[in-house]
Formats: structure tokens, sequence, C-alpha cells
């Protein structure tokens, strides 16, 4: 089983003891929001309990890297001006406002289209709020430039200056921002899932990195300052070390989803291999399996074994082809059965709250 809870950012919680009944035999991992605190009470009690984990949750670290990211000037303004569109159609119902707009939607798209508001601390809806905007631009143009938009009330020459954008800043910079955030975007959505694995951090790790190299890569990259891409990739290092554990490195490497494309040096996955295993006493052998499945990869004999159909499922993968690795798939089925996150708990915690509230239980 994994604990999921939350733990002060202060200090490091103290080590459990068994005599108090806090850990079992059947505890496999901890994890909370607090990565940091994770990792360096992972180093305190390891030598006493070997086959526990503890890590930080990670779609909570990788929604602080969309925070980084948003609070940067370039992408605060561009956010800013995005919420003051959003704003004023949900401030002004009427003409010029909401039915106006929906009236030429209706017109151009055929289907009202709505305007999404951002969250205050779900900072991956920023990405919803500018794709909404950019996918009501023609009808937002239009509206602005009838003869009949009142420029009189309070905001609306701004609101005008800023959607008919004539040097194209806004919408050109929103929607390279969009594409820059997808990745990240998507990891935050695939690491809350109930079916996301400890492998899966590090490879959404990867695609964010990925993605913001290739943004950086093209030509029309020119709308992001230097210094802002030289801060995009400080924040990408900062949170990758905040979040990092070597269980998301081993369980990437043993994952045959991903092994195939691990780039990691061998010797550094072997070293944490060991670390990670209960019995030191057959670490040769468990080394030496390691290996094998490492050379089955490229195996044209074992090809069939690595198709994307057969190796869709981790789990079951291990389960039917680890025969020749019996002690590496008895790690590998316990780091790919930890969840990356808490958040299938926090969920429970909604759903109680809701059952055992003050309204229902009076």
């Amino acid at each position: 089983g994994t604990i999921r809870c939350r733990v002060p950012a202060a200090r490091a919680p103290p080590p459990p003891s068994r005599g108090r009944g806090v850990l079992s035999p059947h505890h496999a991992a901890i994890c909370t929001d607090n990565a940091s605190v994770m990792r360096k009470t992972w180093r305190l009690l390891r030598e006493k309990f070997h086959g526990l984990f503890t890590y930080g949750c990670a779609p909570h670290a990788f929604n602080l890297h969309a925070k980084d990211i948003c609070a940067m000037p370039q992408f605060a303004k561009l956010n800013d001006n995005t919420n003051i569109i959003v704003t004023w159609f949900n401030k002004h119902l009427q003409a010029d406002g909401r039915a106006t707009l929906t009236r030429i939607q209706l017109d151009i798209y055929g289907k009202e289209k709505a305007l999404v508001k951002a969250g205050a601390t779900r900072w991956n809806s920023q990405v919803s709020a500018a794709e909404s905007v950019l996918d009501n631009r023609a009808a937002l143009t239009t509206l602005v430039t009838e003869r009949d938009f009142d420029t009189s009330k309070p905001g609306a020459k701004d609101l005008k200056k800023l959607i008919v954008d004539v040097d194209d800043e806004y919408w050109s910079l929103l929607s390279e921002w969009v594409d820059m955030m997808q990745p990240l975007r998507l990891a935050i959505h695939c690491m809350q899932a109930d079916y996301a694995t400890l492998s899966d951090v590090f490879a959404s790790f990867v695609r964010v990195h990925r993605g913001m190299n290739e943004t950086f890569d093209e030509a029309r990259c020119e709308t992001f300052a230097i210094a802002t891409r030289g801060a995009l990739k400080e924040i990408f290092a900062k949170r990758f070390n905040f979040l990092y554990h070597p269980i998301h490195l081993v369980a990437f490497a043993l994952d045959p989803r991903y092994a195939p494309y691990c780039k990691a040096p061998a010797s550094v996955i072997r070293h944490w291999i060991k670390e990670l295993h209960n019995n030191s006493s057959d670490n040769d052998d468990l080394i030496a399996e390691y290996g094998l499945f490492r050379a089955s990869q490229t195996d044209a004999l074992q090809a069939d074994i690595w198709t994307p159909k057969v190796v869709a499922d981790p789990l079951k993968w291990w389960t039917s082809w680890g025969d020749d690795f019996p002690l590496l798939r008895g790690l590998a089925r316990k780091v790919l059965s930890l969840p990356p996150s808490a958040a299938a708990a926090e969920r429970n915690w909604s759903t109680q709250d809701f059952i055992n509230s003050k309204r229902r239980n009076r």
C-alpha cells in the first residue's frame, strides 16, 4: 500500500516506529506534496526501512512548474491581457458583450463557444483560458470592429486595442505560449490519473523538455524574449531537481514502454537498482538480469515481446515475460505498482467531505 498525506514544509516528519503501528511490512511508499522533504526522509529511513520509498507528488510539482512559468514577466502580462478579455465578457452580458458575441459566434462558427476563466491556483487553467480566446479570435475581432461598438464604456478602448492588435504581438505570443505549454499540461493531466505509474514521471519530464527545446529551435520562437528563454531553462532545472527521486529513473528504465529509449548511463541505473533492492546478497545476480533485460530489447528473436501492443501494460508484461529475470521482475513490479501522486487520496477526501458535511449531517 501507499500512504498519501501532507507534511509541513518546514521539517521532515519524525522517523516512524513500527511499534506504534505507523508502518507495517505492507507499506511500500509514502507520497506527499513536499518532494524535497520526502527525498530527505527516504535517505534517513532507508537503512532501517529499506523497502520503504518516500517521494513527492508529481502533479503538484508540475503544477508548481506551470505556476513558475506563468509568473514570468512576459507571460504574466500575456495572461493578464487574456484575463481582461474573458472578464469583460463575463461582466458585460448585453450589447457589446456576451449577447453580441454569441450572435457573432453563431454567424461565424454555427455554435456558441465559451470563454474560459483561469482558476486562481490551478495554473494549468491559464492554458485553457488562452485556448478559448484563440478559438474565438475571429468573433472577438468582428465584435470590436463593428461600427456600433461603444468605446465610451470603461475599458472598451483598451479591449479593442488589445483584440485588434495591429502589431500582432499579443496573438502570436499567445499561440506560441499555448504550444509550449501543451506537454506540461498533458503531464499534469496524466499524473493525476489513476492509471499513471512512477515511470510516467520521468517520461513526462522528457516530453516537457523536448517540447520546450522544439519551441526554441523554431524560427517563430523569436516572440520569446532572450531573457525569457534562459529563465525557462532555469525553471525547468529547478523543478526537475525538486521532484526527482532515483525511483523515478529506475521505474523509467524498467518500464518496457520506455526502456528502449532510456538514455541514462547504464552504470547509474545499475547503482540505483542495487540501492532500491531489498537484499544486497544477490545484487550480482540482479545486475546480471538487468544486463539480459537490456540485451533482449535489441534481440531479433525476442522482437515480438517488444511491440507497442505487448508493452502497453508494464505490469502485465513483467508477469508474462519476466521469467528470465525473476529478481528484477520483483523490483520492477514493485516500483511500477506505486502511484506517482496523492491525487487519488485527494479525490477520496473530497468525496468524504461531500458525504460527511454539516449540511448533510445535522
